[in-house]
């Protein structure tokens, strides 16, 4: 799968085609090379996203509208990665009416989901002392810049050290609790 290696919102230009069409162009393609799928570009892009979101007031309609743009974003892509991804499932389901996940797919697609913990977290602390955030109206600078390596530093946590300490109990929890539908809704996992 070709990947751009670089994903940002920056490096992805939209123009409006009249009638409510649009046309799509990605430029700066200077990293692009065979990648990963949702681990590579996607957590990058949603990384910036993330902090964008994390910039503005929670009651703005900026907000809202970015919200709902990740959310959208997310639930797309999940619509095209869950045919060759699968159904992830950070808990096995119990042996009822839910499908059992087949053992190898499920591995692949848990260190899928382990890296793009990782990158978005990366991603997150690279952006947010890398960009220039201005005093936001509901947060000073210093203190924006250190929620956002703080969030970042916790999607490091939540990968652990490995799949089964990302797959501890108190772990996935606090996941499923905490992530706020962004690297959950890009790969179609229910709280």
């Amino acid at each position: 799968m070709l990947c751009s290696g670089r994903s940002h919102s920056g490096a992805i230009l939209l123009a409006a085609s009249g009638y409510g069409s649009q046309s799509m162009g990605i430029i700066d393609w200077e990293f692009s090379g065979l990648g990963r799928g949702p681990n590579g570009d996607m957590s990058q892009f949603l990384a910036v996203l993330h902090l964008l979101l994390m910039a503005t007031s929670p009651r703005s309609q900026r907000h809202r509208v970015l919200d709902s743009f990740i959310q959208g974003v997310c639930l797309a892509y999940h619509q095209h990665s869950s045919k060759w991804l699968g159904r992830l499932y950070l808990r096995v389901p119990s042996q009822g009416n839910a499908a059992q996940p087949d053992p190898e797919t499920r591995s692949e697609s848990l260190q899928i989901f382990r890296s793009a913990l990782i990158l978005h977290g990366r991603e997150m602390i690279n952006n947010a002392v890398e960009q220039e955030w201005h005093d936001s109206p509901h947060k000073e600078r210093s203190v924006l810049i250190q929620e956002m390596v703080h969030k970042g530093a916790w999607y490091l946590k939540m990968a652990g050290n490995d799949i089964e300490g990302m797959l501890d109990a108190a772990n996935v929890e606090e996941l499923l609790k905490e992530d706020n539908r962004v690297m959950l809704g890009l790969f179609g996992i229910d709280h």
